[in-house]
C-alpha cells in the first residue's frame, strides 16, 4: 500500500491539485521493492485518455520499472 500511496501523491503533485484522488486504478508490481531502494517516480498523462484524467505512474530503480500504475483521477465535488 505504501507504493500505491506514493503513486497517489505523485499524481496529486503532477496535477497541482492536493484534492485529486484515484477513481480507479490498476497496478502491476514487477519486482519486490525494498525500502532502502532509491526510486524515481514518473507521472505521465495519457493524451488519448486526457478527458478522463488517466495517468500512468511508474516507480523506477536504476532505470528498471518496479511498479506501473494506471489510474483515472477525480476531483471532489
Amino acid at each position: 500500500m505504501l507504493l500505491v500511496e506514493a503513486a497517489r501523491q505523485a499524481a496529486r503533485a503532477a496535477c497541482s491539485r492536493p484534492d485529486v484522488d484515484f477513481a480507479l486504478f490498476e497496478a502491476e508490481f514487477m519486482k519486490l521493492v525494498e525500502f532502502s531502494y532509491p526510486v524515481d517516480v514518473v507521472v505521465t498523462r495519457l493524451e488519448s485518455h486526457a478527458a478522463h484524467g488517466v495517468m500512468r505512474v511508474r516507480l523506477l530503480h536504476e532505470e528498471e520499472t518496479l511498479m506501473s500504475l494506471l489510474a483515472q483521477v477525480k476531483t471532489p465535488h
